[in-house]
């Protein structure tokens, strides 16, 4: 049976029910986004991406360099462990202690016999050393005056920092008998900028450390 026809107040015709629901699926059931609107979803998403990743990539620029921080604490108390039972600060100690290219392996007088540490540290910033394929394997270098009867006793821990470049001088193997030319990591200069994230021990030996 047809719906009757009926004349509204403004004189227009009206249908019925059926042809009311009728014309509201069509009208909703073609809807989408046009071109325009989802070039400018796109262009919103991007933006954010802009403005989020630089300040993703600086927390984790400051976490890593905090995790050097916290690392070198752990093997300051290690360090200062050793020498209270051994009355002396082990050897020197290359970047490269878990590989077979590593000549000096002080630190791992940290770790045996007796536990002071429990592992030695990975870097968090790795590099190529000196052209040989030990990245991803470099913890901290350390130098001391492990195993010698002269004065002063001392240490120096450091990391290669954000730049991934070796900033200090020919010196540091020997500190802090010799001189040591070094640039420090400040991350104030730029969350990526030039310099080492350096720790000394007992204390630092001003006379013979010259920071660039």
């Amino acid at each position: 049976m047809a719906y009757a026809r009926t004349v509204g107040f403004s004189g227009m015709p009206s249908v019925g029910v059926k042809g009311m629901r009728s014309n509201a699926v069509l009208r909703t059931g073609g809807a989408g986004f046009t071109l325009i609107e989802l070039l400018i979803v796109v262009a919103i998403i991007a933006i954010l991406a802009l403005i989020a990743v630089p300040n993703y990539l600086e927390a984790q620029m400051r976490a890593k360099v905090s995790r050097i921080e916290a690392d070198m604490r752990s093997l300051a108390t290690a360090m200062e462990a050793y020498c209270g039972d051994w009355n002396d600060y082990p050897d020197r100690s290359d970047e490269a202690l878990y590989t077979q290219t590593s000549g000096y392996r002080g630190l791992i007088r940290l770790t045996t016999p007796v536990a002071y540490i429990t592992i030695i540290p990975l870097q968090p910033f790795q590099r190529e050393r000196e052209g040989a394929a030990t990245k991803g394997s470099l913890t901290y270098e350390m130098a001391s005056t492990g195993c010698s009867n002269r004065s002063p006793l001392g240490w120096a821990i450091y990391s290669c920092g954000p730049d991934m470049i070796d900033d200090t001088g020919p010196g540091i193997p020997l500190y802090p008998y010799e001189n040591m030319d070094t640039i420090v990591y400040d991350a104030t200069n730029g969350t990526v900028s030039k310099g080492d994230v350096l720790r000394f021990g007992p204390g630092i030996f001003r006379e013979k450390v010259r920071f660039r």
